[in-house]
């Protein structure tokens, strides 16, 4: 619905259903603004993280136009304003976000865009952009939820080179030829049939002792973290018995 905000916030805290709402949706479009954001962002734990915010206004961007970031945390709690524009960015001087909020839009291309800097995971809450160019005030309130994670690091860090792997490198051909059962297979020294795994999954289970884990990329990698090596001469190794 079109919103305004309540007298005094200046864009900031709570919102209340605008006259346009009530006069039709025909009115209330031709005196809005149109503002989009990503209704969930996902970051890495210290790695910087863009907000995006697009807007469209039905008048010429002036000097008098604003943007107002505000933000909620996760666990609940008061709406807390940590970015203002106005012909130049004001980033909050104060709270958790202290220094960390830089102005990555361009209010001339429809750009309200902010990047948080070293991104933690208490940061993980509700954003929502808010832009004013008058005598375009009411507008829509799209909310962008932030998920701050560590990035993944199982198996020494290892598993995360092999995930990101899998969606370009194609598996060996002998590799492919053993998930699907090719005959002949273990006299060409590559081991017995193995079904192609969805999941990683101890090569012990099919090749003896060995432990190895093996991906649909035709990967595998050793539990001290060893470099990954193709399905096909982890197989071998492993009838060996020598880690791959």
């Amino acid at each position: 619905p079109c919103t305004q905000p309540t007298a005094g916030t200046r864009g900031v805290g709570t919102f209340v259903p605008s006259r346009c709402a009530l006069l039709g949706s025909g009115v209330c479009k031709a005196l809005s603004l149109e503002i989009k954001a990503s209704p969930k962002v996902q970051a890495f734990l210290g790695e910087q993280v863009s907000l995006q915010c697009s807007f469209k206004s039905s008048s010429p961007i002036t000097e008098s136009l604003t943007v107002d970031w505000t933000y909620r945390p996760l666990t609940g709690g008061q709406m807390e304003s940590i970015f203002h524009y106005q012909s130049v960015p004001y980033p909050t001087t104060v709270g958790k976000f202290k220094d960390r909020i830089s102005w990555v839009g361009n209010v001339a291309k429809g750009d309200a865009s902010i990047a948080i800097q070293s991104p933690v995971m208490s940061d993980n809450g509700t954003f929502i952009c808010s832009v004013k160019n008058p005598p375009d005030v009411y507008h829509n309130i799209p909310q962008t939820m932030l998920i701050v994670t560590e990035r993944g690091n199982w198996l020494s860090g290892v598993g995360d080179r092999v995930v990101r792997e899998r969606g370009r490198r194609a598996r060996s051909p002998h590799a492919a030829g053993l998930e699907r059962g090719v005959p002949g297979g273990a006299e060409r020294g590559l081991g017995s049939p193995m079904p192609r795994c969805l999941r990683p999954v101890p090569l012990e289970k099919e090749q003896g002792p060995m432990a190895s884990s093996c991906l649909p990329s035709g990967l595998c990698l050793t539990p001290r973290g060893a470099p990954a090596v193709p399905r096909a001469r982890a197989l071998v190794y492993s009838s060996l018995r020598d880690p791959c």
